[in-house]
């Protein structure tokens, strides 16, 4: 009984088990056919999404392409733009009338005349780029199998206003505005398929119009040669900082190198190339700026007219190179409004009219004959102060020995003659004492205490010999504080610039000095002797020069012997970078060629339009 239902059980399991795999054939025939018709739709979903994938690749490579076109307009543009700026060199613009021509039409907004600030810019940019067509097969810049790239850009430039200089600017500065914008549409095409990018730019920028005063070399020489024609040389050891020029060329000058001189700022030199140069000691110079052979020579000037012009305060005859048809002395007599009949001007310091009885000042201070002494102090409140010594022998208002003292505080200006009380007189003088003759001694205050006041500007200048006595110093120095407004000129129009026998060992002078007149420029008083060098001249160590210093031919400051013996001064010079930045003391001569420079380009708003 027992097997038997063992047996039907399993029989019945056989069965179930027979049933059991007939169930499952049945299932997996029906699986077989959703999983094919589901592969199916797979194979179909991944072929569509393929398929989608590709026109997207393809049309993110469009807009990429696209917007990498666009901004190559734009930088196209840009190219363009400040090719036109710096092509810009006013050909037109010799004299001071040239540049007032450009600031009337730039204040009438008349960009069609030859004299507009720049040129017709829709003409020239024309020939530049693509203006006003659409990107298509004619202005393809790239294709690459069937795709297509291509730009086109638009660029306006709008006057907006001009600044003009001040009565008394000396360099006929001006500053003129402009906006402007570049406009670039970049397209990339497969096919009938296109995408098409606007990019753009709007900026501003300012173009600074000017003469560059001179102050602006750290060391400028006509010839490189001294009063007997002898070679200078950049001597092994020194450093220029500043930019630094020779404008001659062999036979009349040359560069002379002697062992490692080291130039931290530009060099440039009229001589078409280095081995021109005078080359001794091994000479292996240092140039760590740019170095440029073959440039044109710069016109120094003739005369000081511009300053005893600016000294009586005739602004707008400043810049005028013509003598007056009357003659300087009746010249003078008139614009300061001497008593009629007055034929002859007095030895003496001007500074009103009418023998200084006004109580305005007519501009600076003007003396008529030689100074024996100009010193430059700070006063007991921290002001400046201006003492002018004169011994005259005329016979005339201000004939004998004389002692003006000049004060400006709040504004004002008080002067005292001979120790006599202050008389004040409206405003301030305007930064230049000119000297129609010689100054016998200019120094400072003969202490240790500063001699400039760190808010005054000042030109001491000459039509002869000025002789250094004394330390000259700012206040507060411009290596310390590169904003500092203290700032010395000393130029002599008609001679030389003397280190006096009585200078001070490590004489420290703080100033740009210029003396370039044919054959004139700085030497030590007493250290030439005849045609030849005093041996037993006392070598005086270093002159310390903060400024820069402009020569037409060295008078020798100091001798070097073959056997190690030295004279006079051994040069140490420390730029003033401060005239880097256009910076110049009052009135000091300029270059006559006019320079443009361009100022603060930058953009003020970025956009991006896109569309089908």
């Amino acid at each position: 009984m027992m097997r038997n239902r063992c047996i039907t059980i399993g029989r019945l399991i056989k069965l179930n088990q027979g049933l059991s795999c007939r169930c499952r054939r049945g299932t997996t025939s029906v699986l077989a056919l959703m999983i094919s018709m589901l592969v199916m739709i797979l194979l179909m979903a991944t072929m569509v999404l393929t398929i989608a994938d590709i026109e997207q690749t393809e049309d993110y490579a469009r807009n990429k392409k696209t917007m990498q076109a666009s901004d190559s307009g734009i930088e196209h543009g840009e190219i363009v733009l400040a090719h036109a700026i710096s092509s810009f060199n006013m050909p037109a613009a010799k004299d001071e009338g040239d540049i007032d021509q450009y600031a009337i039409d730039a204040d009438s907004n008349d960009t069609e005349t030859q004299l507009s600030l720049l040129f017709d810019t829709g003409e020239y940019f024309q020939n530049e780029l693509y203006v006003g067509t659409e990107p298509d097969a004619s202005a393809t810049t790239e294709s690459t199998g069937d795709l297509n790239v291509g730009y086109a850009a638009d660029i306006n430039v709008d006057a907006v206003k001009v600044d003009l200089p001040d009565e008394s600017d000396i360099s006929h500065r001006h500053v003129f505005y402009y906006d402007y914008e570049i406009a670039s549409q970049g397209a990339s095409a497969v096919g009938e398929q296109a995408n098409r990018t606007t990019r753009l730019e709007r900026g501003s920028f300012e173009v600074e119009v000017k003469r560059p005063s001179f102050a602006t070399y750290g060391y400028f020489t006509q010839s490189m040669k001294n009063q007997f024609e002898h070679q200078l040389v950049f001597f092994d050891g020194e450093v220029y900082d500043g930019p630094t020029h020779v404008n001659s060329a062999p036979p009349e000058g040359r560069a002379g190198f002697y062992g490692s001189a080291t130039f931290n700022g530009p060099f440039t030199a009229v001589q078409e190339r280095y081995e021109d140069s005078w080359l001794g000691g091994d000479a292996n110079p240092i140039f760590n700026d740019s170095v440029t052979w073959g440039v044109d020579p710069i016109d120094l000037p003739e005369n000081g007219w511009s300053q005893l012009r600016a000294s009586i305060g005739d602004y707008d005859n400043v810049a005028d190179k013509t003598e007056p048809s009357v003659g300087w002395e009746q010249y003078l007599i008139e614009w300061m409004n001497l008593p009629i009949g007055t034929t002859e001007l007095s030895q003496g310091v001007y500074y009103t009219p009418n023998y200084n009885s006004e109580p305005d000042l007519m501009g600076g201070i003007m003396v008529w004959g030689n100074a024996a002494d100009v010193s430059l102090s700070l006063g007991s409140f921290g002001e400046q102060v201006m003492t002018i010594t004169m011994s005259n022998d005329d016979g005339g208002e201000f004939d004998g020995d004389h002692t003006w003292v000049f004060r400006e505080i709040g504004g004002n200006t008080f002067v005292s003659v001979d120790g006599a009380a202050e008389t004040m007189y409206n405003g301030s003088l305007n930064g230049l004492i000119h000297v129609e003759g010689n100054i016998n001694s200019l120094g400072g205050g003969g202490t240790s205490a500063a001699d400039i006041e760190e808010n005054y500007a000042l030109t001491v200048s000459a039509t002869q010999d000025i002789y250094i006595t004394d330390h000259i110093t700012y206040e507060v120095s411009p290596v310390d504080d590169p904003d500092v407004e203290n700032i010395l000129g000393i130029f002599s129009s008609g001679g030389n610039i003397m280190l006096a026998e009585e200078a001070p060992y490590n004489l420290n002078l703080q100033a740009t000095v210029m003396a370039a007149s044919a054959n004139h420029g700085v030497g030590a008083e007493g250290l030439v002797v005849g045609t030849g060098y005093d041996y037993n001249y006392p070598y005086k160590e270093n002159w310390n020069l903060l400024g820069g210093l402009i020569e037409n031919k060295n008078q020798t400051t100091g001798v070097f012997y073959s056997n190690g013996h030295r004279t006079g001064y051994n040069w140490n010079f420390t730029y003033d970078e401060r005239f880097l930045e256009g910076k110049a003391p009052p009135y000091f001569p300029y270059v006559t060629k006019f320079v443009m420079n361009v100022q603060n380009a930058k953009e003020t708003e970025w956009g991006r339009k896109f569309y089908d």
